[in-house]
């Protein structure tokens, strides 16, 4: 197996194992996303509005 391949293999098992939840995940989706993060708010604490 060549270095490339293997590399983009290993990327993609540790991507498969992310979690909306982990720290570093979730600053980079919700990084200049106000919208995203009310949503988030909104679902996590009951509120419709």
């Amino acid at each position: 197996m060549d270095k490339k391949k293997y590399g983009r293999e290993y990327d993609m098992e540790k991507l498969e194992r992310f979690r909306l939840l982990d720290d570093d995940f979730m600053t980079e989706v919700f990084r200049d996303n106000i919208p995203a993060v009310e949503l988030l708010l909104r679902i996590v604490l009951g509120r419709t509005t």
